[in-house]
């Protein structure tokens, strides 16, 4: 797709990517977006009648586009569509919000607030290099 300083709009040259995704969709798979990343599931109907989220710079051009769509900003990740398998996350650092959520339905709350203490811990110890946080083994086992 392309997004221009006008905030422009087209899918082209992805029709393989929608079919793939629309296959995995409907034989039961939970499909993840993140920021603009909503915008092939709204070309492709599936957000359509829900409230989602997008980065915040583009809800007011995708929301013309999309009337059928309800962006909001209430939360950081919304889950719609058949037995909720759609997460939709907004923009920035949405994607951490969403990997938790993911984390606590797959393994446990627990699980989801042990990794999420370990990736601010981790983020303390290298305030200066946030790209150092390679291993999460030593900043699992802070007190």
């Amino acid at each position: 797709w392309k997004l221009g300083p006008d905030w422009g709009f087209g899918v082209t040259g992805f029709e393989e990517m929608t079919k793939w995704v629309q296959r995995l969709y409907d034989g039961g798979a939970t499909i993840c977006s993140i920021s603009s990343g909503g915008i092939l599931l709204a070309e492709m109907g599936l957000l359509d009648g829900h409230e989602v989220t997008t980065h915040w710079t583009m809800a007011e051009s995708l929301s013309q586009l999309y009337p059928q769509i309800r962006f909001s900003f209430e939360r950081a990740v919304y889950r719609v569509g058949e037995d909720e398998r759609i997460w939709v996350a907004g923009g920035g650092t949405c994607w951490q919000d969403l990997v938790i959520q993911i984390i606590s339905q797959e393994a446990g709350p627990l699980v989801a607030a042990q990794t999420a203490r370990a990736v601010l811990s981790c983020r303390a110890q290298h305030a200066s290099m946030p790209s150092s946080c390679t291993s999460m083994s030593s900043a699992s086992r802070s007190p």
